[in-house]
């Protein structure tokens, strides 16, 4: 009686490559988990809903996952599940998007244009899948930068700079 299942929403999963279960009652960083298992990035779980058609009172295991990969500065929640991924995979996956990414750019004519120079833009991403960085693989999350500013007047400025120059100008009157 009472709440025997409080303890199990209460808990952190986190899957390893070979299968284990390791559960965790605290709240943890994604950088400590990492440090635990080298060449490791963590992903967050996240199951598709159930079609309104399928659900029944029989439980099924999940058919498919989203998988989102987390930062080293993440922490994993509780009542959550997380998987560990090896670099490679991860390395692997962004590999084939980059070149499907390209393969829709030379397919497509018209996102094909000429540049000032007179170069293809496919042409100044040749190498792109060959050069992988963790900043491309946070990239995968979801969170874009904005392209860089073309025209000098919609740069932000590096430092605030005040309007006067000495404050002895003021009290000087």
């Amino acid at each position: 009686m009472g709440n025997c299942q409080a303890v199990d929403a209460a808990v952190l999963v986190i899957q390893h490559p070979d299968g284990k279960l390791e559960k965790m009652y605290w709240s943890v960083s994604a950088s400590e988990v990492m440090r635990k298992n080298p060449d490791h990035y963590v992903t967050l779980i996240m199951p598709v809903p159930e079609s309104p058609d399928e659900s029944n009172s029989e439980p099924q295991a999940i058919k498919s996952t989203h998988v989102k990969l987390l930062r080293s500065s993440d922490s994993l929640c509780l009542g959550s599940s997380y998987r560990l991924v090896s670099s490679k995979e991860v390395l692997n996956v962004l590999r084939a998007k980059k070149s499907a990414r390209m393969s829709n750019r030379q397919v497509s004519p018209a996102l094909i244009t000429e540049n000032d120079t007179g170069k293809q833009d496919s042409d100044l991403f040749a190498g792109v899948a060959e050069k992988t960085t963790t900043e491309d693989i946070f990239k995968v999350t979801g969170k874009r930068s904005r392209p860089p500013a073309k025209k000098p007047s919609m740069r932000r400025s590096k430092s605030w700079h005040p309007s006067l120059k000495t404050i002895s100008e003021i009290s000087s009157q």
